[in-house]
């Protein structure tokens, strides 16, 4: 992968309000600034060789794996839950999204919001954790749930009327 394509996903990524975004969306992202990726598949796995800068976290499909399934109704829900949105294949995360400035100490006054640095911390916990699963496929999943609900934690901390 060419470097100028790295920084801007770097970039993208440290944007994001999420602490992942789909390996999908990014692609296609990137794809729409005629940023030369390739074809999806070469594209992760380039991330993927790249496992010192990026994470990639795959998750079991939401929707199980029994084999029993019928292949066109797994079809139907799977364009269902990505027409909600919902997109169940693999997410991308930064390993350090704070590189520039690891190490600097933290000075809480220059943090505007006071739940930011804990979910920092929270979020590269998860991360770390998750480099650390192995092929445990079970916590993975619940690893990923995790950092999905990251996102959602500002929100719910900061709710209107909160006496905190």
């Amino acid at each position: 992968m060419e470097p100028y394509i790295e920084q801007r996903l770097i970039q993208i990524l440290r944007d994001s309000p999420a602490p992942t975004m789909p390996l999908r969306a990014l692609h296609g992202r990137l794809a729409a600034e005629s940023c030369a990726t390739g074809s999806f598949a070469l594209f992760a796995e380039s991330l993927r060789r790249r496992h010192d800068l990026f994470v990639i976290l795959e998750t079991s499909s939401p929707l199980g794996d029994d084999p029993g399934w019928p292949a066109g109704m797994r079809s139907e829900y799977e364009r269902a839950l990505e027409s909600a949105g919902f997109d169940a294949g693999p997410h991308v995360s930064l390993v350090d999204p704070a590189a520039e400035t690891a190490g600097a100490p933290i000075d809480d006054d220059a943090i505007a919001d006071p739940v930011e640095e804990p979910l920092r911390r929270l979020r590269d916990s998860l991360l770390h954790a998750w480099q650390h699963a192995g092929k445990n496929a079970a916590l993975r999943s619940a690893i990923a749930a995790a950092l999905a609900g990251c996102r959602d934690l500002p929100a719910v901390l900061l709710e209107p009327g909160d006496s905190s």
